[in-house]
């Protein structure tokens, strides 16, 4: 299934500063802005496992696990604030006009 994309949600679904979290595949996934790009990011943090559907708080342009207060820059998924030490895994995201589109874990 490498290179498929499958349709999640409206582009206008995806609302600043919050999280939209949607099933790719089976796997939870959350999609966020970030500088007005819609992103795709893994809904499980990388620390403990914490829901990031129901643990999980957009602050600027990151998003934290209120779990253990972990912080990923929503961009890349990078760690901004441990305990976490690994990144959120990032998914390739397309928008073709008003229609948001993921790749397939």
């Amino acid at each position: 299934m490498a290179g498929q994309f499958v349709r999640v949600a409206s582009a206008g679904d995806v609302g600043s500063g919050k999280l939209l979290v949607v099933q790719v595949n089976g796997q939870p996934v959350c999609l966020a802005r970030a500088a007005g790009t819609v992103v795709a990011l893994s809904a499980t943090c990388t620390h403990d496992g914490c829901d990031l559907a129901e643990y999980g708080e957009i602050d600027g342009g990151e998003l934290e696990c209120i779990c253990h207060g972990s912080r990923f820059e929503l961009a890349t998924g990078n760690v901004v604030q441990g305990p976490a030490s690994d990144p959120l895994p990032r998914y390739e995201v397309r928008t073709e006009g008003n229609e948001v589109f993921v790749s397939v874990p």
